[in-house]
Order: structure tokens, then sequence, then C-alpha cells
């Protein structure tokens, strides 16, 4: 999905937030998350002769995902 002007990046519309670390007390071991992204595509086209034609096209592809912390900090520094 292309991006939007003012969008929320904390909340993609092709998004996954994780809510544990990938530790491998939870994964069987391995430390990673398995993650399969799948893309389906319509496409439309035509030709200088006339002719046109639709066609689609699946694809994915798995990886394995180590998740870890990240922790922010804000600050008010507007008097500094």
């Amino acid at each position: 999905m292309p991006y939007t002007a003012g969008a929320n990046p904390a909340a993609p519309p092709c998004g996954y937030t994780y809510l544990w670390c990938s530790l491998p007390e939870r994964t069987a071991g391995t430390g990673t998350w398995p993650v399969t992204v799948t893309a389906h595509w319509t496409i439309t086209w035509t030709v200088s002769t006339g002719q046109t034609g639709t066609e689609t096209l699946d694809t994915h592809s798995t990886v394995s995902l180590r998740v870890r912390e990240w922790h922010s900090i804000l600050q008010n520094t507007a008097g500094n």
C-alpha cells in the first residue's frame, strides 16, 4: 500500500506488532519467529495493437525473524 501523508507509522496497514521477544524458550529453541509474506498481484495490460489481458501472480517468502526489545524515552527539552 502506498504511503499516505499523515499516516500513523505505529499502525501500518500491512504490519504486525510482536508482543513477545523471540526467546529460545518461547520459540522451541530457535530464538526466532517464522514470518511468511504473501503478495497477490492482478495485472491488467493493453498494447498499442489493441490487445488486452489480465494476469495474476501470487508469490510468498518465509524467513526466520529474531525479535528483540527496544525502549524509547521521550524527553521534553523545550525549556533547555
